[in-house]
């Protein structure tokens, strides 16, 4: 994260929080890089790279890149270079940074291109943050946005009660200065910025029992994510703890159940300089 972002971030910054973040991107990387070829790239910088997960992805994923990583918050930058030392990875292809894109950086490269992956749906001000990001990537070079579309989610039984906190949670988003449904608006924000040939792509997952594995192991995913936004908005007296300890309760049954439909979508965008 980082940034013009929210007074307070959704997910917090502990320990518990930067682990799940290493795990949401086991999970969400082989439907995330689906869609977004970075072949190309030889040289990338991602802005709000948190923990590092999404680099070490990277740098495994296309060994010729070499990228910097900006994040505004010294903890997930203290973390990111602790898992990159552990990844195995040359350290001459990485460079990570404290800092603001918004700020006078001392950047020098001019990039191939720029990656935020869940960073928009956080900030204030994405066309700004857009903006700001815009003059570190060559001409010629390309954006590539993935994010959230908080609006898509949806089960099957139909929980009322689960779907509220969802609401609920998206809405506490919204207070912090953040944007749930930020997604949808990812063309219009690269037009807007001043990027061109403009892709955007919508990717549903959708997972029955046709398809129980990932359908597991996505219900579990999501569970942790909601844990992870509950127990934020407990400490700001959004929910009470016995509200999210009954969601967390319908999250298993449904879990559990042989017939279970999990349904969400996300979307990504790229532009060009």
């Amino acid at each position: 994260m980082l940034q013009n972002q929210t007074n307070e971030y959704l997910h917090g910054f502990s320990e518990e929080e930067q682990m799940r973040l290493i795990a949401q991107n086991k999970v969400l990387s082989p439907d995330i890089y689906a869609w977004l070829d970075l072949s190309k790239s030889k040289h990338l910088l991602e802005i709000g790279c948190g923990v590092g997960a999404q680099m070490i992805e990277i740098l495994k994923r296309f060994p010729e890149i070499k990228m910097t990583g900006i994040d505004l918050h010294e903890a997930q930058i203290i973390k990111a270079k602790e898992l990159l030392g552990n990844s195995g990875i040359n350290p001459t292809r990485y460079e990570l940074i404290t800092g603001n894109i918004l700020d006078s950086l001392d950047i020098k490269n001019e990039f191939d291109d720029i990656l935020l992956v869940w960073v928009l749906e956080h900030v204030k001000n994405p066309s700004e943050l857009l903006r700001s990001g815009q003059q570190y990537l060559r001409k010629g070079g390309k954006i590539h946005i993935t994010e959230v579309y908080n609006r898509s989610f949806d089960l099957y039984p139909a929980s009322p009660k689960i779907l509220s906190f969802w609401k609920r949670m998206d809405e506490f988003q919204n207070s912090l200065g953040g944007n749930g449904q930020i997604g949808i608006e990812l063309g219009n924000l690269l037009c807007e910025s001043g990027f061109t040939k403009i892709q955007t792509h919508s990717h549903p997952l959708f997972f029955d029992k046709t398809k129980p594995e990932r359908r597991a192991t996505f219900l579990s995913y999501w569970t942790e994510l909601m844990e992870s936004s509950a127990l934020t908005m407990i400490a700001n007296n959004a929910i009470s703890k016995e509200e999210w300890i009954e969601v967390e309760n319908l999250m298993h049954l449904i879990q559990s159940d042989e017939n279970a439909i999990f349904y969400y979508s996300w979307i990504q965008a790229c532009g060009e300089k």
